[in-house]
């Protein structure tokens, strides 16, 4: 059985062809499919998990930028071996970027969640669920002026990402639900609005960024994905 270590004579491991290849092939891809992870992650863990997750994407691209010229050029003879990184990283960036890997996750999570977030949805409407009191400890009423925070009730928890949210407003006799699962990570908020009449859902007038949601597309009857720059 061969190893992947030549021993010099005064004793110290040298790494062999093989090692060196191997190594420099994984650290050349490694920007794509560290992308693609960071991707799909995004959803799923607090904002700050998601910023060591981005940084280490970008320390994988730097690694990557630094070696996959050497070794292409290493091993240009092979014009196959030579594309690999070229043609791992391209393919995989291209994927986060063309935004394919975020609309599955979309359909997903709406098919997955529908349930639960309407079961919310009920509760919110039979005023079951209300707005968090003001500073001063007075309860709030649905209004149109900003979206409200409310409280998930135990066991709901899954409907809105981590670091998420659950808001809730008033806004031409409509009553608004918007469930973030997407914080906004370098990217636009994301989340599923339920709005009760069944018309195009309109952010808050007192939203930072205006009363314009970024993207909409509605996803069944009276609920929409919605984005808000961040």
């Amino acid at each position: 059985m061969g190893s992947n270590l030549a021993f010099l004579g005064d004793g110290v491991a040298e790494p062999s062809a093989r090692s060196v290849f191997l190594t420099a092939l994984c650290l050349s891809c490694s920007a794509g499919p560290s992308a693609v992870v960071w991707a799909v992650l995004i959803r799923y863990v607090p904002v700050w998990t998601g910023f060591v997750l981005f940084c280490g994407v970008l320390i994988a691209m730097w690694l990557s930028l630094m070696v996959s010229p050497l070794y292409s050029w290493e091993y240009r003879r092979s014009v196959g071996w030579a594309l690999i990184p070229w043609a791992t990283n391209g393919v995989c960036i291209w994927l986060v970027f063309s935004g394919l890997i975020g609309q599955a996750q979309v359909r997903h999570d709406f098919g997955r969640h529908l349930a639960a977030r309407q079961e919310v949805v009920r509760m919110v409407e039979a005023g079951e669920i209300r707005p968090r009191p003001d500073r001063s400890g007075q309860p709030q009423k649905l209004g149109q002026w900003v979206g409200l925070l409310a409280d998930l009730p135990p066991g709901y928890e899954e409907v809105v990402a981590k670091d998420g949210g659950f808001r809730l407003w008033e806004l031409d006799g409509a009553v608004h639900v918007l469930f973030i699962v997407r914080p906004g990570m370098f990217v636009d908020f994301g989340g599923f609005v339920y709005r009760s009449d069944d018309l195009l859902p309109v952010a808050t007038p007192k939203a930072v960024n205006g009363d314009r949601f970024s993207s909409v597309r509605q996803m069944a009857p009276h609920w929409w994905w919605v984005e808000y720059p961040d």
